[in-house]
């Protein structure tokens, strides 16, 4: 069943919004000595989409799972906040989705359950629990595809890509709407079945206002045609292969800048 959003200017737009990856504070990055997640684009679209609508009076609450050296609870901004659930520990991470089951389920009113899927098996049942709870529209952005992106390498990959695509597939065609960062990835929730009209292609943004007063070039050393990754260097990134089409290029003069950090950064020197 499809529910609509009632809404009108005296009703504020409540959401309720269920993410694994969110950005940290700054002193849990500090106090962790590198023992934390790396920041990649999920923690930072999570973090600032809270953000902005916050100050479009949006009221949010985000239900995310807890980092060590984190609070339970967070305020972002004047009316959100940020509840973080499970041990604060590295690993096991997933035991968040034992107390999310009765946190979701209890907070409200809420007018919109927003999940954003990354490599996480327990979010997609529990975002599909609290809009049938609540009665509200459920979207989806998916940032990792566990059904087409993804890539079985070891057993908890393939746990992910298996298990995982048969819930992606399930919850999608379940949900009132599909976000999507890419046309391919468009494409082929069409090819699954999804009704085209269901799914909204929105590639991250970027705050262009970090960039304001920035007219010189920053690497004034390279010259020539430059090609520049940014991002972690993960395996899933495929950083490797961006390195060996590097090496075929004819272009002469032509450079390539990796800019970030990860486990992968000693394999690519």
């Amino acid at each position: 069943m499809k529910v609509g959003i009632a809404h009108d200017h005296g009703t504020r737009l409540k959401v309720l919004r269920l993410c694994t990856s969110f950005m940290p504070p700054a002193k849990t990055l500090e106090e962790g000595n590198g023992r934390c997640d790396p920041i990649g684009g999920m923690q930072n679209h999570t973090f600032e989409l809270t953000k902005a609508l916050d100050r479009l009076r949006v009221e949010q609450t985000v239900v995310t799972t807890r980092l060590p050296y984190t609070a339970a609870r967070q305020k972002i901004g004047s009316r959100s906040e940020i509840i973080r659930l499970g041990i604060p520990i590295n690993r096991l991470r997933q035991l968040y989705s034992v107390p999310a089951a009765g946190v979701l389920t209890t907070i409200g009113p809420v007018s919109l359950v927003h999940a954003h899927l990354g490599e996480d098996l327990a979010l997609l049942p529990l975002a599909v629990l609290a809009a049938r709870v609540h009665r509200t529209p459920l979207v989806i952005t998916i940032h990792v595809s566990l059904r087409h992106t993804l890539e079985s390498r070891d057993l908890r990959t393939g746990l992910l890509t298996s298990l995982g695509g048969r819930l992606e597939r399930w919850a999608c065609e379940e949900a009132d709407g599909i976000i999507v960062l890419t046309e391919r990835l468009a494409e082929l929730k069409r090819r699954d079945g999804l009704a085209s009209d269901a799914i909204h292609v929105v590639p991250p943004g970027v705050d262009v206002e970090l960039f304001q007063g920035m007219h010189r070039d920053p690497f004034p050393d390279l010259g020539g045609p430059l090609i520049v990754f940014a991002g972690r260097l993960v395996p899933e990134k495929g950083v490797d292969t961006l390195v060996r089409a590097a090496a075929l290029l004819k272009t002469a003069g032509a450079s390539l800048l990796l800019v970030g950090d990860g486990p992968e950064r000693r394999h690519l020197e």
